[in-house]
């Protein structure tokens, strides 16, 4: 027996150099020479469904698994690896920086417009950058139509996601690509309207009023992901209502006073004692400021080089603060910092789901010219 458990993804390869030589036994064996040599290599194996996705990306991935926490004082410009945490249930894995190895393709999930400034098409798209590339915070047209040709998306063209981490519960969190929408947070100004639930019958209670967004969030899972529905987890969303500090009556939310003063992430959903907000266990749902902070954005400190600049500015499910007539919640804006919008606003909607443990995936590398691909017959 040569070697034995090898494990090739579909398409895949790996190469085996065999040495066969005539040891040294003190005859002559000079009559050897230039004679023929002939065998038989037999090779055993079975075919299966694919390899977990979750222990691929853990122990598989190009990026190193790094022990130390990164310093949040500064923005992840470059791929700083996969990173160990920890969150309500255990050790999480998360991805920092500008990484080019987590992404992933569900089924045949399309995109129907290019998700970028708000136009339909990547030509109309150019357009707006020839004449207003300034108001969107590049410095020259060329600027701006190159991070429309990585942002943008062509209708029809596959819908891909990214790898944010690996929860403590083994479940594979990921965020979509770019935008499948745009929604205010909510439709009022006054300080519930931060919640992503409001009216709630007590705290951390989802059976309150759905926010826009949710409502928004919710029927486009039920049009476009139904069919895929086995594959996802129902898994905690944070929407972080506990308070950080007041002026008046007038309070700053918990995230506003981790990432704008203190910059310290966290995974864990604090209580709160508003009936707005709290925490969720949902199919689909949006990423918390604090995870952004630790994938490497910074509050109010430009970054477009790492993997959740999309483009154009999107919502993230974390509150900010109420002024007193306006509440507020936290976005990643075009030039990829964390930044304050008024719920009225109208974002970006980018879903965030959570792939069971047990996916398996049946090819890819997780480029975004070779993703993982999901093996929908996964149960």
């Amino acid at each position: 027996l040569l070697t034995k458990n090898i494990e090739l993804a579909n398409s895949a390869n790996k190469d085996y150099q065999l040495y066969i030589w005539i040891s040294e036994s003190d005859l002559d064996q000079s009559d050897m020479m230039g004679a023929t040599f002939t065998g038989k290599i037999t090779v055993e194996g079975n075919q299966e469904k694919g390899a977990e996705l979750l222990s691929t990306v853990i122990k598989n991935n190009n990026s190193p698994i790094v022990e130390e926490t990164p310093d949040f004082n500064t923005t992840a410009t470059t791929d700083e690896g996969l990173i160990k945490g920890v969150d309500e249930d255990g050790e999480t894995y998360y991805f920092r920086g500008a990484v080019e190895d987590n992404y992933v393709k569900i089924g045949n999930l399309k995109w129907n417009d290019t998700g970028y400034m708000g136009y339909d098409n990547i030509e109309d798209a150019n357009s707006r950058c020839d004449s207003s590339y300034s108001n969107y915070g590049f410095s020259s047209a060329e600027e701006c139509k190159e991070e429309v040709l990585n942002h943008g998306h062509i209708s029809g063209e596959d819908m891909l996601w990214r790898v944010v981490r690996v929860n403590g519960d083994g479940t594979i969190r990921l965020i979509a690509d770019g935008a499948v929408g745009e929604s205010a947070f909510n439709s009022s100004p006054g300080e519930k309207y931060v919640g992503y639930t409001y009216d709630n019958s007590a705290p951390n209670v989802q059976d309150g009023t759905n926010s826009t967004i949710k409502t928004y969030l919710e029927n486009w899972y039920t049009t476009n992901m139904s069919e895929y529905d086995n594959l996802i987890a129902s898994t905690r969303y944070c929407n972080d209502t506990s308070v950080s500090s007041v002026s008046g009556s007038s309070p700053c939310y918990g995230a506003y006073g981790r990432l704008n003063t203190n910059k310290t992430p966290q995974f864990t959903c604090p209580n709160t004692t508003k009936t707005y907000g709290g925490e969720y266990d949902l199919k689909i749902g949006l990423l918390t400021a604090d995870e952004a902070a630790f994938a490497g954005g910074k509050y109010y400190s430009s970054n477009k080089d790492y993997y959740l600049q999309k483009g154009d500015w999107y919502w993230l499910g974390t509150p900010s603060y109420f002024s007193g007539i306006n509440a507020s919640g936290f976005g990643v804006d075009d030039s990829g910092d964390l930044h304050n919008h008024f719920v009225g606003d109208s974002g970006g909607v980018v879903p965030v789901i959570n792939l069971r443990s047990d996916v398996l995936y049946s090819s890819g590398d997780g480029t975004k010219t070779n993703p993982y691909i999901v093996n929908l017959d996964s149960r």
